[in-house]
């Protein structure tokens, strides 16, 4: 679908910062709590994952990109046999152009295309009813619930 100059392209290890960025600005403050995401180490992770630290996992990294400006990002790994979708992200200012659906096929093609599967998982946050109901327009179905346990006190 979209053109207009967009591309969607490899992730590689010189992105991890810019990609880290991407994903702490795209989830919401509550949720980036929970995650690594709200680390300033993020971009190491994630530069770990682009130079191969978990080889079995099979990690790629696409990359959303016109020109200069990277707006989305899809990240997926082998899980249980699944290609599974660890990431899905499109800049705010972004959403509501279907970047995002044409993003999350593209980057499926290419990974399914290197990593053969059978299907594609992911999973999402239990009250995010618009990505839920999103993925579902898109041919996802619920198979699992899975639950967080956060603890109220922290660590000690």
């Amino acid at each position: 679908m979209p053109d207009r100059g967009w591309r969607i392209e490899a992730a590689a290890p010189q992105d991890a910062g810019s990609i880290a960025r991407l994903v702490r600005a795209s989830l919401p403050v509550a949720l980036r709590r929970l995650t690594i995401w709200s680390s300033p180490r993020a971009g190491r992770y994630v530069h770990a994952i682009l130079c191969g630290a978990f080889p079995g996992e099979r990690h790629q990294f696409y990359l959303l990109r016109r020109g200069s400006t990277r707006a989305g990002l899809a990240a997926f790994r082998l899980f249980e046999g699944a290609a599974f979708l660890n990431h899905l992200y499109i800049a705010p200012r972004y959403r509501g152009s279907s970047l995002g659906s044409w993003l999350l096929e593209a980057a499926a093609r290419c990974y399914l295309a290197r990593h053969p599967a059978p299907e594609i998982g992911l999973d999402v946050f239990a009250r995010n009813r618009s990505a839920t109901a999103w993925y579902r327009r898109l041919g996802f179905e619920q198979r699992t619930r899975l639950g967080w346990w956060i603890s109220v006190r922290g660590v000690r």
